[in-house]
């Protein structure tokens, strides 16, 4: 007859049980020293090896030849035990033995010594099932037992044992099991049974199984029945949860607020008979990820996924307002109750409508998620954005007010600088074309951008100088390029934050077509990631060198059309003139190469 895996599995020793040394490696050294309790208590979720260790601990008191605190598995007591042949052990339901008749019988057998073993262990499981007659009737017995007998409660609601049992019992907690240690355990028995089992798929069983070992091992066991080569779509179809690309769909209608699209992908995943309240439970894992990932700065030992998902993770969260994950998690866990009682789709697509449409809840989280919404000065862009689709020419209107815009905020700037005027008025009239720019940025990317860009963000004040100059306009830039380089920059021009700390959410809410980023600070490098996984166009520059500095004005003149201003500005520092604004040059040449003036030098 075929044993199911967590059957034959179950560990034999100490050694061998996952997850939890504070149970093991005590137990152990009291056995070793001959320090054994009269009475235990193993409390913990399901799964975590309480009644594992039980028979393992009666094993090894009444062991002939212990080893270092483990059971031999040898001598004939230890395979007595193990085959059923010896009856000096004793494991009690507690939940079909609640009752005092069950508690006396038990308490007269105990007085008689054991047939062959060295103690009478009795294992009593789910004992907080016992009624409160019957735990009285425990108590005498439990306090002070023939010195043969010991014994071991397992319980997992703790909470529900009288303090007079807790006080006559060495307690032990038995946690979660962490998530890779499970995964590393499923691996090495899928070796054993000659099968595969990737890390990605083991590392989703060990989320769903919760920190429970036995409920891993189960579903492992349901995996290998479909293929020997368990994938991490293979866990997908047995367990009938949402694969994380479904999860990362559904929030980013969320950030987007279009509940239709959260409704139609409800609907594909109820159609491939995905379990709804399954989904409601994964979808609020992911939002804890993505709570996670907004407040920390390395979620990943928080979240058993893979690289690729955290930084998914990560660039959502960037894309969300905190409130807004925090609205998320509260909908979502208020659904989930109501599920026990309700239609589960109906539900569900109730939460995601209210999600996307934050108005239509009353709730404290949507009221702050709204006052958030009020006090930033550029969410409420996208949020029109999204709801504009409703009329078909909404979409080309909202569009075109910036291009009328961009063309009289350069206009604006003619009485500060004397050359940025004329490039940055001419730009607006050059025509876009459909011609696009490919160069390689100072880290050697290849880089393709469509030309006369409109919504271009720069993460360094030089640079936003610099684009300027080339004949360009910005959406956004950082507060340097106001306050060192004294940019006469229009109102229509968001300030996203320091050169050192880029407020990375306002800058995925302008939409940019392009970021300008140095090439020499950390924090760029790190926020090209989430540009990235945003697809975003970016471009890493330098301007420490004079070199550097005119390889990246030919660039941006390049992508803005404007040779002439190239001819005006970039070349000119080669004949050792100072380049920049009149209220900030940027570098003066010298005999030894380039030297950056500063602002009022």
């Amino acid at each position: 007859m075929y044993k199911v895996l967590y059957r034959k599995y179950r560990p034999r020793f100490f050694s061998d049980v996952v997850g939890q040394p504070q149970v093991t490696v005590t137990l152990k050294n009291e056995l070793m020293r001959g320090r054994i309790a009269h009475a235990y208590l193993f409390t913990g979720s399901r799964g975590t090896g309480k009644t594992t260790c039980a028979k393992i601990l009666s094993r090894a008191v009444n062991c002939l030849h212990p080893v270092d605190g483990d059971p031999c598995g040898e001598c004939e007591v230890c395979k007595g035990l193990e085959d059923g042949s010896i009856l000096d052990v004793v494991e009690i339901d507690a939940a079909s033995n609640n009752g005092v008749d069950a508690i006396r019988s038990l308490i007269e057998e105990a007085n008689f010594t054991p047939t062959t073993a060295k103690y009478r262990v009795y294992i009593i499981d789910e004992v907080h099932m016992l009624s409160v007659s019957a735990f009285n009737a425990l108590l005498k017995t439990l306090e002070e037992p023939p010195a043969h007998v010991i014994f071991i409660l397992a319980t997992t609601e703790v909470h529900k044992l009288l303090p007079t049992i807790l006080s006559r019992c060495q307690r032990f907690d038995f946690h979660r099991i962490d998530p890779e240690a499970i995964a590393c355990r499923l691996e090495e028995i899928a070796g054993k049974e000659d099968a595969q089992l990737d890390h990605d798929g083991a590392l989703l069983i060990a989320r769903i199984a919760d920190g429970a070992m036995r409920d891993a091992l189960s579903l492992l066991d349901q995996c290998l029945g479909r293929d020997r080569h368990v994938t991490l779509d293979i866990v997908n179809q047995t367990a009938g949860v949402a694969g994380r690309e479904y999860l990362s769909a559904l929030t980013q209608a969320v950030a987007a607020e279009d509940p239709a699209a959260a409704l139609s992908l409800i609907d594909g995943l109820y159609k491939e008979s995905k379990d709804m309240g399954r989904l409601c439970e994964e979808l609020g894992e992911y939002f804890r990820g993505l709570m996670l990932a907004k407040t920390m700065k390395d979620p990943s030992p928080l979240l058993a996924v893979s690289p690729q998902e955290v930084e998914t993770l990560t660039a959502q969260a960037l894309s969300m307002s905190l409130p807004a994950i925090l609205h998320g998690l509260d909908v979502l866990e208020e659904t989930l109750q109501k599920m026990r009682f309700g239609n589960q789709r109906a539900l569900l697509e109730m939460a995601f409508v209210k999600l996307c449409d934050p108005q239509l809840d009353d709730s404290p989280q949507a009221i702050l998620r709204r006052l958030e919404a009020l006090e930033r000065g550029h969410v409420p862009l996208p949020r029109e954005t999204a709801e504009a689709p409703a009329p078909a020419a909404a979409p080309p209107q909202r569009e075109a007010p910036p291009k009328e815009e961009a063309a009289p905020a350069p206009k604006e700037e003619t009485p500060a600088p004397q050359e940025a005027p004329e490039g940055a008025g001419v730009s607006q009239e050059a025509p876009a074309g459909d011609a696009a720019v490919t160069f390689t940025d100072a880290l050697g990317n290849q880089v393709t951008v469509e030309k006369n860009l409109q919504r271009v963000v720069s993460f360094y004040g030089s640079f936003a100088e610099m684009w300027v100059l080339a004949g360009g306009t910005l959406a956004g830039t950082t507060d340097d390029a106001v306050e060192e380089r004294q940019l006469p920059l229009g109102d229509e021009v968001a300030i996203i934050g320091s050169t050192q700390n880029p407020n990375l959410e306002l800058v995925l809410s302008l939409a940019p077509d392009f970021v300008l980023l140095s090439a020499d600070t950390s924090e760029h490098i790190q926020a090209a990631q989430t540009l990235k996984a945003a697809g975003i166009p970016h471009a890493f520059f330098r301007v420490d060198y004079l070199s550097d500095y005119v390889d990246a004005m030919k660039i941006c003149t390049d992508i803005t059309g404007r040779a002439d201003l190239y001819e005006q500005n970039a070349l000119a520092v080669e004949e050792f003139t100072i380049v920049g604004t009149a209220n900030s040059p940027l570098y003066l040449s010298t005999d030894r190469g380039t030297s950056s003036l500063g602002t009022g030098r």
